[in-house]
């Protein structure tokens, strides 16, 4: 056998390796994935709950989306547990096995010469063989818990997003100029660009009484010859309307570089339109 074709063993091998690695790893994250949806439903209520007290009032349906999910949870998480409790106990002697049946073959091929590991062939073929199989059944055996695991962390995905986007929001806020005004509640706040007139970057405010944007600047302090060594953040008001006038916020594309912009339409009565 030529020194390629010893090769193209090892290739095989390696291969092999992969299958049973691969079956090893979806184990492990099957747990961690496990671990990291239980971390959430846990931590997560009091983190809206926080929310809630510091005032933030809107996106009322994650309260009943997160009890919903917790409650789910508690019903279909220690069968699923318990699944991949069992899943890791059918194959982990398996995969030990086969990864040292692999490791012994890899290691007698290395040391064998380019001529004489002919008889390597069939054992090769038998461990990529049982290693490809391995790795099938393992996925086919877990595809009912990882589906399940996967509309979860879906579900929970959409809710971690929208509770950064209220704590962003309530802490943009706490960093603006203006103050609330009674009875007024912030619904989102974002760093933006504002593009009408003189371009500003700054913070876009929305409450459920005005739209607002506040532009930030840097105002030097002290200065080291030409270079600025103390600054200060400093902001102030760009536009702000009533929520009443205005017609339409809109998600659309700003620029021949299609960034993501906002564009807020107003009543025609306004003058602002």
């Amino acid at each position: 056998m030529s020194e390629s074709e010893k090769e193209d063993l090892m290739s095989e091998i390696r291969s092999a390796r992969e299958d049973v690695s691969n079956v090893s790893r979806m184990l492990l994250d099957l747990e961690g994935e496990l671990g990291e949806i239980e971390s959430a439903l846990a931590t997560l209520p009091s983190t809206l709950e926080g929310l809630r007290h510091r005032g933030y009032v809107f996106l009322r349906y994650l309260d009943r989306s997160l009890d919903s999910l917790s409650s789910n949870w508690r019903d279909v998480g220690p069968p699923m547990r318990e699944a991949a409790r069992s899943l890791k106990d059918s194959f982990e002697s398996d995969v030990e096995s086969l990864q040292a049946e692999i490791d012994r073959a890899e290691s007698e091929l290395e040391r064998s010469p380019a001529g004489a590991t002919s008889r390597y062939e069939q054992v090769v073929e038998s461990l990529s063989s049982r290693a490809e199989t391995l790795d099938s059944r393992a996925r086919q055996d877990a595809e009912h818990v990882t589906s399940s695991l996967k509309r979860f962390k879906e579900a929970l995905s959409s809710i971690q997003s929208d509770i950064s986007i209220a704590e962003k929001t309530l802490q943009l806020t706490s960093q603006a100029s203006f103050r609330l005004r009674e009875g007024e509640n912030p619904l989102l706040a974002l760093r933006a660009k504002y593009l009408l007139g003189e371009k500003n970057e700054g913070v876009f405010f929305l409450t459920d009484q005005r739209f607002s944007f506040e532009g930030e600047r840097d105002v030097v302090l002290e200065k080291l010859w030409i270079l600025p060594t103390k600054k200060r953040k400093e902001r102030f008001m760009v536009a702000e309307a009533p929520i009443g006038s205005i017609a339409e916020i809109a998600k659309g594309r700003v620029g021949l570089l299609e960034w993501t912009g906002i564009y807020v339409r107003f009543k025609p009565e306004t003058g602002w339109a």
